[in-house]
């Protein structure tokens, strides 16, 4: 039985998603109110920002309609105090319906406890957004390590779908990915992938993280350091 339990718990574990080092985004939605909040945790500023976005047609939907990179989500119909909303979780975390596990919750109450109240911010933009209100997302979601590293990243769809490239760069943009092109595949094909040349960096894996495509190693180096391949099987994800 102990062997189980500990089993258990290192495969729930390996699906925690808060490092405690790097951003991470929390959608929080309050479907009685058809608004969603995103919960930006920084640990590099060491701060908490929320970003509220008004008049969404659904809540639920919120990332893909913004094309904002969201780690996980949980859904609420009480005011979440960014302050609060580890404790919340630990407190409440079946009834608050999350996509992460307990020591996500865990991590994000330790942290929390540990961000000065000067250094939690609130912005508020209404969906549809102008180009204003996008500047404002981008500034607020930019991760600054992924930032930093500068990677050169280039978009393939190969879904067949038009548009659909331009929406996961947007998204990529979104996180403070270096987007150097966006092209449409000569044929569709089914499946989807990130492929990179050299080292697994943190802004490859931060890209699995949001995109769950599979990693592929290029042996030969060409545009861009990694190559995003979108196929059919993956295009609901991100299509308006």
């Amino acid at each position: 039985i102990g062997g189980a339990l500990v089993i258990k718990c290192l495969l729930i574990f390996s699906r925690s998603k808060f490092d405690g080092a790097h951003q991470f985004v929390l959608q929080v939605n309050e479907p009685s109110d058809n608004k969603t909040a995103f919960y930006i945790f920084a640990p590099d500023t060491k701060s908490i920002t929320t970003l509220t976005v008004n008049s969404l047609p659904s809540s639920t939907a919120a990332a893909r309609l913004l094309q904002i990179p969201a780690d996980g989500q949980i859904t609420t119909y009480q005011p979440t105090d960014p302050k609060e909303v580890g404790k919340d979780l630990l407190l409440h975390f079946s009834s608050l319906r999350p996509s992460l596990t307990i020591f996500d919750a865990a991590n994000l109450f330790f942290y929390s406890f540990g961000v000065s109240a000067n250094n939690v911010m609130g912005k508020e933009v209404t969906y549809p957004l102008d180009a204003s209100s996008q500047k404002v997302v981008t500034q607020l979601l930019t991760d600054q390590a992924l930032y930093r590293e500068g990677n050169s990243v280039s978009v393939v769809n190969a879904a067949g779908i038009s548009g659909l490239g331009t929406q996961v760069a947007n998204l990529l943009s979104h996180m403070g990915a270096n987007v150097v092109s966006v092209t449409t595949a000569d044929k569709e094909q089914d499946n989807s992938s990130i492929s990179y040349i050299g080292q697994q960096t943190y802004t490859v894996k931060r890209l699995q993280k949001v995109l769950h495509f599979p990693l592929s190693k290029m042996t030969t180096s060409g545009l861009s350091d990694i190559v995003i391949t979108v196929g059919t099987k993956d295009a609901s994800h991100f299509s308006l």
